[in-house]
């Protein structure tokens, strides 16, 4: 029986999942990184953070045989969807611009980070990593299909790029761990309240003490019902499993009283724009009935 030892593996860390991976993503490797996986006995797996490519020592003559040839450079390309659809929506940097995905290669001056290689130059992914649907980066790893329904990520790992080379002097291979760090998306939380069921001046208490929020007014929604508004006054992180903890509160004659103990938190879901300082920014809308 064949013995796999590891070549390369992705990592993807996300600051939105209480553990820190991402595992909602799904890795596709192109049809031509499929026939490399296979030609050269390698072995493709998924990790809960990313993917795992191991090689035989049966057939390690064959990968060096691909990683010789000069007029082919072996390369991986994958395509990476998100399985969640509100993947974008709570993620840095991505834009409205569908025309956009994030490009990661390890050509691209990729920095080492104790035992791994980060794929971006920033510490989390940036906007300098979105490149347009018809760059010439993505001419073989997207399809036809890709360009009207795009993945989120394309990922290249050159076997003979100086950075993270993933052979030695020797033809021997030595396995690398590459890193995509992703953090999550910070907007304004809205809460509207709707019902009247607060007799005094109600008001959002951060039981942290640490958040602030203003009363915006009163807005009229789309089904003429009117909602009392409070807007966070900076921009507080989406996640998975918030660990904010805000109240309802109202001050009447019997003096401070809570009224909802704990607030819900924003979800991904539930973004639109608001103007704040005189700009549009993004805005987690949070309706509460009481």
């Amino acid at each position: 029986m064949s013995t796999y030892l590891p070549f390369f593996n992705i990592a993807v860390s996300h600051d939105f999942f209480v553990d820190g991976t991402c595992p909602c993503l799904v890795f596709e490797p192109t049809s031509a990184t499929q026939r490399t996986i296979k030609n050269a006995g390698l072995l493709l797996k998924k990790t809960r953070s990313g993917i795992a490519l191991s090689y035989s020592q049966d057939r390690l003559d064959a990968l060096q045989l691909f990683a010789e040839d000069a007029n082919d450079p072996l390369a991986f390309e994958f395509k990476v969807y998100a399985a969640d659809p509100a993947f974008r929506s709570y993620t840095e940097p991505y834009s409205e611009d569908s025309g956009e995905i994030l490009y990661f290669e390890n050509n691209n001056d990729p920095l080492q980070e104790d035992d791994t290689i980060r794929l971006h130059e920033s510490e989390y992914v940036s906007k300098i990593n979105l490149i347009e649907l018809n760059a010439d980066q993505l001419k073989d790893i997207l399809s036809q299909r890709d360009r009207l329904v795009p993945p989120v990520i394309a990922i290249k790992i050159i076997a003979g790029s100086a950075k993270g080379m993933l052979f030695d002097d020797n033809g021997q291979p030595q396995a690398q761990t590459y890193c995509i760090k992703f953090v999550a998306r910070q907007t304004f939380w809205k809460y509207y309240l709707l019902g009247g069921g607060v007799k005094g001046r109600p008001f959002i208490f951060d039981a942290d003490q640490e958040v602030e929020f203003e009363s915006t007014g009163e807005t009229v929604l789309p089904d003429n019902r009117i909602a009392q508004t409070f807007r966070s006054k900076q921009r507080l992180p989406l996640a998975e499993k918030s660990q904010l903890r805000f109240q309802l509160r109202e001050n009447g004659h019997g003096g401070e009283k809570i009224i909802i103990k704990r607030l819900p938190v924003a979800r991904a879901s539930q973004t639109g724009k608001d103007v704040v300082a005189e700009h549009g920014m993004l805005v987690s809308e949070i309706y509460i009935n009481y």
